[in-house]
């Protein structure tokens, strides 16, 4: 999988940390808790940032192939599930160690969201209109 904007980064452990006085905020805590979320958002844009140039790559593929109805949706849960296993590959199988939701980010986020649907349905059309109609 190619590198999108970097490594990935892995969450900070959250186990050792020291108890705090009841009624006040405890600093650490909430440092390690912004870190992790930074952390995590920052993942989370690599992989939206993936699959997005996986879905518009893969429009325009379904376009040039000729791929219509039922063929080219098909075409897109098989370049979905590409990802997601390129995405299961590069976590090593563990993306509780990248992710706060972490199965649900690493299999389902961005496979029926239209932000991923809207651009591969863009570029197939756009791609099939300039190879078979044109």
């Amino acid at each position: 999988m190619m590198s999108m904007g970097g490594p990935m980064q892995s969450m900070p452990p959250m186990d050792g940390m020291p108890q705090h006085q009841p009624g006040q905020p405890d600093q650490q805590a909430m440092a390690q808790s912004g870190s992790t979320f930074r952390i995590n958002s920052a993942n989370v844009m690599k992989v939206m940032y993936g699959r997005t140039i996986s879905s518009i790559s893969s429009g325009i593929a379904a376009g040039v192939l000729g791929l219509t109805g039922i063929q080219g949706i098909l075409f897109y849960f098989l370049s979905c599930l590409m990802v997601t296993g390129a995405l299961v590959a590069k976590t090593k199988a563990k993306p509780q160690l990248y992710f706060t939701n972490s199965w649900k980010a690493t299999i389902l986020d961005g496979v029926f969201d239209r932000s991923m649907i809207l651009p591969y349905l863009l570029f197939w059309t756009f791609a099939y209109a300039l190879c078979h109609i044109y």
